[in-house]
Formats: structure tokens, C-alpha cells, sequence
């Protein structure tokens, strides 16, 4: 039989649209986000607050809900609003800068 892992990516949902842009489910645990964007777990760390989720790092980053279309970078991320549903972010595109060749 077929042998699955807990760090099977079958269970989550992400979308990616290039190299460098990926569109979660912004319930998505960062954790998850982390394993899946190649980045250590802590990578959030000093702004999640108490969030263990994107939909979660995204309000601590904000300081407010952000309706759809609206975005917010933080390093060389930019999270933005796909869609949301009444006062809950469904969808974020996250978007990393490629380093840039100084």
C-alpha cells in the first residue's frame, strides 16, 4: 500500500501561480505556509502574535481586518486579500519579492 507522511502537501490548499506567487486558503497554518514556501517555521515569529494561521498573521500585521483587494507587505512578502466572507479573510495571495541582484 501507499505509504503518506504527515508532511503530506495532498491536504493543503494552495494554488501556485509562479515561482514566486501562491494563492492559500488563508486558514492555512503557518507551519504549513512555512513547509510549503520553503521557509523555516519560525519565519513569523516576531509579528504572528498569537496566530497560527494566515488569515491570523495577516490581521497582527494589518491591525485591522483588510477587505478583498487590499494587501500588506512585510519583508519581502506581500500578502493580499482574494476574497473574504463577511468579517473572514478566505483566500490570500502571497507574492515574494525575488532577492534583489545588488
Amino acid at each position: 500500500g501507499e505509504i503518506s507522511d504527515e508532511f503530506d502537501d495532498d491536504d493543503i490548499s494552495y494554488s501556485k501561480l509562479d515561482d514566486h506567487t501562491f494563492v492559500f486558503e488563508a486558514s492555512i497554518p503557518l507551519i504549513d505556509l512555512c513547509r510549503v514556501l520553503d521557509l523555516p517555521k519560525e519565519r513569523f515569529d516576531a509579528v504572528d502574535g498569537e496566530s497560527d494561521s494566515l488569515a491570523g498573521l495577516i490581521l497582527e500585521l494589518a491591525g485591522k481586518f483588510l477587505e478583498k483587494g487590499e494587501e500588506i507587505s512585510h519583508d519581502e512578502f506581500t500578502f493580499k486579500v482574494e476574497s473574504v466572507d463577511q468579517r473572514k479573510i478566505i483566500r490570500v495571495k502571497v507574492t515574494i519579492s525575488p532577492e534583489s541582484e545588488a
